[in-house]
């Protein structure tokens, strides 16, 4: 009869420690679905959040967008009657008048080491290696018509209109942009006391507005 009793007793208490056993493992993944569920509304929270900034941004950037074609709209009015204006006032000029504004279209210069020749034409450097840049810079929004601004540059070709006497570069380059066109006479090591001359043409001079056609360089 005890043993009975007891096998009853041992079934009862497997029965009892099993049961709870698995209400442990329910209520585990039951917590653990709830962490992850959490964690999930928090991120969506979190993109709706960052949603609504974008909005936000959006919204912002379309009212300067607005502003922008406002103000595009008011300066593409003021250069249309600028524009006007001065074709009107074209057709009052002489044609000297019109040249001289075609020449004001083109800008040329030389530099030597990044310095703009003096008018008497006399440059000293005190380095052995620089550059001489020769350029010239049209009017990217020109406002004479192209007939006209076609006779605005020098005659011939740019190049020939300067020439380097008693030396050779030890490179001459070309850059081409948009509006500038530019030759770069490249000199390296050259000796102390070095001597040598730039021959520019009467048309040349008279851009540079100089007083003599020859620059003469002195390396110290």
């Amino acid at each position: 009869m005890r043993k009975k009793i007891f096998i009853f007793i041992s079934i009862l208490l497997i029965l009892t420690l099993t049961g709870c056993a698995n209400q442990t493992s329910v209520g585990g993944e039951a917590e653990n679905k709830n962490v992850e569920t959490q964690e999930l509304q928090s991120e969506i929270k979190k993109y709706e959040e960052d949603i609504k900034k974008l909005e936000e941004d959006i919204k912002k950037l379309e009212e300067k967008n607005d502003d922008y074609k406002l103000e595009i709209k008011q300066l593409e009015k003021e250069k249309n009657e600028y524009n006007d204006f001065i074709d009107k006032t074209i057709k009052y000029l002489d044609e000297d008048a019109l040249l001289e504004i075609a020449r004001s279209e083109w800008k040329y210069q030389i530099e030597v080491d990044e310095k703009p020749i003096p008018l008497n034409g006399k440059v000293e450097i005190n380095k052995d290696t620089f550059k001489i840049v020769y350029s010239v810079e049209s009017s990217l929004l020109s406002n004479v018509q192209e007939e006209l601004f076609s006779k605005g540059p020098m005659s011939g070709d740019f190049i020939d209109h300067l020439k380097v006497v008693g030396i050779k570069p030890n490179n001459i380059g070309r850059t081409d942009g948009t509006v500038i066109t530019a030759f770069v006479y490249e000199f390296e090591s050259l000796p102390k006391n070095t001597n040598f001359k730039l021959e520019i043409s009467d048309e040349l001079k008279e851009r540079l507005d100089l007083e003599t056609n020859t620059i003469n360089i002195q390396v110290n």
